[in-house]
């Protein structure tokens, strides 16, 4: 019987991050796991990425760079990037963020002690665009293993993750096809048909990476606030739906928490980022998704006539208690 250790790769799809990607990699092969290697797609990018790349390439951790001949978006580089190695486990890292040294060997520890696990994911350090710490980010969760049936019902209220910076049992990848091709909402999107198929997913509580956020309005993420609302439109209908129809579950809860990211999400028609043009597309999609309640009609107004501040002071401050509450409840599941 052979005694070799699970083979692990971490994949990094990337696009115009030469100034974070430098940090990501070495992050990546300082891990106290071996045997490891590295992955990395490059969607075309247009500044110093490439140049930045072939620094770490040709020493003792094994690192494959690709540059792809043209623009592949979010989805379909991911994908490319993930399907290619023949490792037993797969890890996702995001061009911008960082792994803690002991990520890898961690969170392998939870998928050998649980096989029915089709990913893993820990607390994680939120980080800004200057590599500042923000706040720890950490699930209210006491259990580590939360079974398929227990994770498609919390996915009605959104990614269960701290992070989407996970590892995923290459075999959970390859039976639900990795990523659908949509540009926002995919890592989500899988954890949900990751769940469907019948895999559940272990959380550890240690901050095993940091996850940067951007903070900026005019930044590229908030400009694609209508490719955000379509990708959490379609995890609803395409996938969550279609998961509780199967099993006869009612979706009622499902509509319930459409209105709610519906409600969340108006904020953005009080942005000065967005044309009225674009703040009426923005308006309809909300509304569709919120099943046109009046709930959502009445949250859109207020929004656009001056009342967005109250409802913002009011998420930091839920936002701030339940990060409290978290870090208290953490101390007493360690002692």
């Amino acid at each position: 019987m052979s005694n070799a250790k699970p083979t692990v790769a971490i994949c990094i799809p990337t696009y115009n991050q030469g100034k974070f990607i430098g940090e990501a990699i070495r992050s990546a092969m300082e891990q106290d796991y071996r045997p490891i290697e590295i992955w990395i797609s490059d969607d075309a990018s247009t500044d110093d990425t490439a140049e930045v790349v072939k620094q770490f390439l040709g020493g003792a951790t094994p690192v494959f760079y690709f540059r792809q001949p043209e623009n592949l978006g979010m989805a379909r580089n991911n994908n490319w990037v993930m399907s290619r190695p023949k490792a037993e486990f797969i890890v996702q890292l995001d061009s911008d963020d960082v792994l803690e040294a002991a990520c890898v060997s961690r969170l392998m520890e939870l998928m050998e002690e649980y096989p029915r696990a089709g990913y893993a994911h820990s607390a994680v350090d939120e980080i800004d665009e200057l590599g500042n710490s923000n706040r720890v980010r950490r699930l209210h969760r006491a259990a580590t293993f939360e079974d398929a049936e227990s994770s498609l019902r919390k996915s009605v209220m959104g990614y269960r993750v701290a992070a989407n910076m996970c590892m995923y049992r290459a075999q959970a990848l390859r039976e639900v096809n990795y990523c659908r091709e949509m540009n926002f909402a995919l890592d989500w999107d899988l954890a949900v048909r990751i769940a469907d198929a019948g895999w559940g997913n272990v959380y550890s509580p240690l901050l095993l990476g940091k996850y940067r956020v951007w903070s900026d309005q005019s930044n590229s993420r908030v400009k694609r606030k209508k490719t955000e609302l379509l990708g959490i439109e379609s995890v609803f209908r395409d996938s969550l739906m279609k998961a509780f129809e199967r099993r006869g579950w009612p979706c009622e809860p499902l509509f319930g928490s459409m209105r709610g990211f519906a409600m969340a999400h108006a904020e953005c028609l009080a942005w000065d980022c967005f044309s009225e043009d674009e703040k009426r597309e923005l308006q309809s999609i909300l509304l569709r998704l919120g099943g046109s309640s009046g709930s959502v009609r009445l949250r859109c107004w207020m929004m656009q006539h001056g009342l967005a501040p109250m409802f913002q002071m009011q998420r930091d401050l839920t936002v701030f208690a339940k990060d409290k509450a978290k870090a208290v409840l953490s101390v007493f599941r360690r002692a």
